[in-house]
């Protein structure tokens, strides 16, 4: 069994990822992959708890302390989806402003 390195670029390489090898070449490439992650996994737990949220809204039945639990959960995936299009922004920005136009690095949006 390999170590944590090994695994880490074996999931790089199935990922079809940057380097034309499947290696990540630079620091910064694997940092925008992991804000990237970070990004789509905070995104998407938020989408599922607001929905999550709707579900214990309709089942409350005008029950307090239910809809306040469900107003709770709603507000938290708010939150959730509002940090990853913050992120997304942050990294947009930091990007452009150094100026970085590698074609490595993934899903590097133009502002």
């Amino acid at each position: 069994m390999g170590d944590f390195g090994d695994i880490f670029e074996k999931t790089i390489v199935e990922s079809g990822l940057p380097d034309k090898t499947g290696h990540v070449t630079s620091i910064s490439t694997a940092l925008i992959l992991g804000v990237n992650t970070i990004m789509i996994v905070g995104f998407g737990l938020g989408f599922v708890s607001m929905v999550y949220a709707f579900i214990l809204y309709i089942m409350s039945n005008g029950d307090p302390k239910n809809i306040q639990k469900a107003r709770d959960t709603l507000f938290w995936s708010i939150i959730a989806i509002f940090i990853s299009v913050a992120i997304l922004v942050l990294k947009g920005a930091l990007l452009n402003a150094l100026d970085v136009t590698t074609p490595e690095i993934v899903n590097a949006p133009t502002f």
